[in-house]
């Protein structure tokens, strides 16, 4: 895999999918990735982790590539007539408006937004609590990334300590007094491989 082409998945038009909220494979590519650049990796990193805001998010956990899912979506909509512009935009908008719902060929079920953006228009994220995908917290999710770099780069073991490295080094958020307070950090860790 050439890194440099798939650094940020320059995914095709008409798709709006942010991988970093979005897809466990490619926030652990581009961890692994990162890793090999050093101080250069750890930057940018950085700047992805600060990019993934404040709220909850749906993290697809599945074995489909970004790649792969948008494939998918685009035959799920072909097939019904509702790639394009104008016929996407009116069976959004029909009711229940606002969004759709579609499986894909793994058994995970996605959700279909218009993006407000002319090119592209169809906005997808995993939905809800759906098959492959776990609910978390962006805050954990950021930690639970950075926890991983220190575990990969500097072969130190999950604990407080790493923990709060963590969170200073990457994002600068405050310590948290014990592991107990973010269980979702050791719930989850191992998805990332360290």
């Amino acid at each position: 895999m050439n890194s440099d082409k798939k650094e940020h998945w320059i995914l095709p038009e008409p798709f709006l999918f942010n991988c970093w909220k979005h897809h466990l494979g490619y926030i652990r590519y581009q961890l692994r990735n990162y890793i090999q650049k050093g101080e250069d990796g750890a930057g940018k990193l950085k700047s992805n982790l600060l990019l993934l805001g404040e709220s909850q998010m749906d993290l697809y956990t599945g074995s489909l590539s970004p790649e792969m899912i948008l494939r998918n979506t685009k035959i799920n909509l072909e097939e019904s007539n509702r790639f394009f512009h104008k016929p996407f935009i009116y069976w959004i908008s029909s009711p229940p408006a606002g969004y759709k719902t579609i499986f894909l060929c793994d058994g995970s079920s996605w959700t279909l937004l218009n993006s407000g953006n002319q090119t592209r228009y169809i906005h997808i994220h995993p939905s809800r609590y759906s098959m492959h995908s776990i609910r978390i917290k962006s805050g954990t999710l950021k930690t639970l990334i950075s926890v991983a770099w220190l575990c990969l780069t500097e072969n130190a073991s999950v604990s407080l300590e790493t923990i709060n490295q963590g969170r200073k080094q990457f994002f600068d958020a405050p310590p948290v007094k014990s592991i107990q307070s973010i269980r979702g950090i050791t719930k989850y860790l191992e998805l990332f491989g360290p």
